[in-house]
């Protein structure tokens, strides 16, 4: 769709692509297209505003100005109906619609104060990890702007999370979805950790659902480290509850992959049940919680869990339920699946990549898998047409770990610099 105001559009796209060029001559490259711009808009009172903010007199720019920061200025002008979706600690997520290019997209507003200077790291973090993981199903960011201390991260717009879509969509626990949901989670997983990525804050609110395609995509680094060979040592305050992993709960610091599985595993059994499968209220109950089900640990399932920093000798011993007794409604080689992924001995516990290659999606077709899978309750489990083979789900396994496309861009791209400076 073409632009609503194409000067404005194309003076951003020129911003944008000038921020580099030191030797920008500004009255002969970018005043034109202000100049166009504001009289595409004349009753445009904020865009008058900031352009005098930043020493436009009205035909010229009468000093340098700073293009990353009139750009930022001029493209938080371009939003329209902002419905507040969620706030949180450190950032408030808005719904809204780009005015230029008709989108809707998600705008993320992070606070840099004073009184948030822990925060920084984390935006900054959730910004540069966001712009290298590209793929089909990781939230993409498609801008980042920067406002009187503010940093807005601009991504792609999905209906809701994946609780509410629980919540909202019973057929989306129907067990052919559910199937869908895990192999696309852990398509993104495996790009993930192939780019030495640990997420640490997996959770069905960081999950988001796109409804009309039935497409998963994994959203919320905000809490996400990169890890490199020799193991380091984290901090153990990560991961949401009630879908931490056991060598987080009893206090260990070095981690690696295997806690982000271990979240998975308990989203999946969520999925299947359509409530958390461990519902501790702190640290200590949500390890007896574990215990209940999967069987206090000891040196024979869990090498080394005594010398955790948290095990206690006197932690009451329950034994093992089956899996089959946690997650009924599940099949045979789906429960298999989930039993690997909730194993307390890390080392043991089945990796993304080799997760996706379980028997448990064989059956899955190319049309569900493309994200069009059906939210019909009375859809049969499995599909017969079009099965994947073994060596095409090998290859989606290894095409998981590809680069995505560059991301397209808010602003449509029109002339090069050059060409403007051209006279073009």
């Amino acid at each position: 769709m073409p632009p609503s105001k194409p000067c404005l559009a194309r003076l951003l796209t020129v911003l944008d692509d000038s921020l580099a060029d030191f030797s920008l001559d500004i009255n002969r490259v970018i005043a034109p297209l202000l100049d166009a711009a504001l009289r595409e808009s004349p009753d445009d009172a904020l865009l008058r505003e900031e352009a005098r903010a930043f020493s436009w007199n009205g035909t010229r720019f009468l000093q340098q100005i700073d293009i990353g920061a009139f750009s930022s200025r001029l493209k938080a002008l371009t939003f329209d109906g902002l419905q507040e979706k969620g706030k949180g600690s450190y950032a408030t997520v808005y719904r809204a619609v780009c005015r230029l290019s008709g989108d809707v997209i998600t705008l993320k507003k992070l606070k840099l104060d004073r009184e948030s200077e822990g925060f920084l790291g984390t935006a900054i973090r959730e910004v540069s990890l966001l712009k290298e993981l590209r793929h089909p199903n990781i939230v993409e960011l498609r801008d980042v702007l920067w406002d009187n201390h503010r940093l807005y991260l601009i991504m792609e717009h999905l209906d809701r999370d994946l609780r509410e879509h629980l919540d909202v969509c019973p057929a989306a626990s129907a067990l052919h979805n559910v199937k869908s949901y895990m192999y696309q989670m852990l398509e993104g997983m495996a790009f993930i950790h192939a780019n030495r990525v640990l997420h640490r804050d997996l959770k069905p609110q960081n999950i988001l659902v796109e409804s009309d395609t039935n497409t998963i995509k994994i959203a919320d680094f905000g809490l996400a480290r990169c890890f490199t060979p020799p193991v380091r040592a984290y901090t153990h305050e990560v991961i949401t509850l009630l879908y931490r992993a056991p060598e987080i709960l009893l206090g260990g610091t070095i981690y690696s992959t295997p806690v982000d599985i271990w979240s998975i595993g308990c989203i999946f059994a969520e999925l299947v049940n359509g409530v958390p499968v461990f519902q501790g209220d702190s640290e200590i109950g949500q390890l007896y919680q574990i215990f209940q089900v999967l069987g206090t640990p000891s040196r024979a399932t869990w090498r080394g869990v005594e010398d955790m920093p948290d095990w206690q000798h006197c932690f009451p011993h329950w034994p093992s339920k089956p899996i089959s007794q946690v997650v009924p409604r599940l099949c045979p080689q789906g429960q298999d699946l989930l039993s690997q992924m909730l194993r307390y001995d890390p080392s043991s516990r089945i990796s993304a990549r080799q997760a996706l290659q379980h028997p448990y999606f064989h059956d899955l077709t190319a049309s569900t898998l493309s994200g069009q899978g059906s939210l019909d309750p009375s859809a049969p489990t499995t599909v017969p047409s079009e099965p994947l083979s073994q060596q095409s789900q090998e290859s989606a396994a290894s095409q998981s770990c590809q680069p995505f496309p560059p991301q397209r861009r808010l602003y449509p791209t029109r002339s090069a610099v050059a060409a403007i400076a051209a006279g073009r």
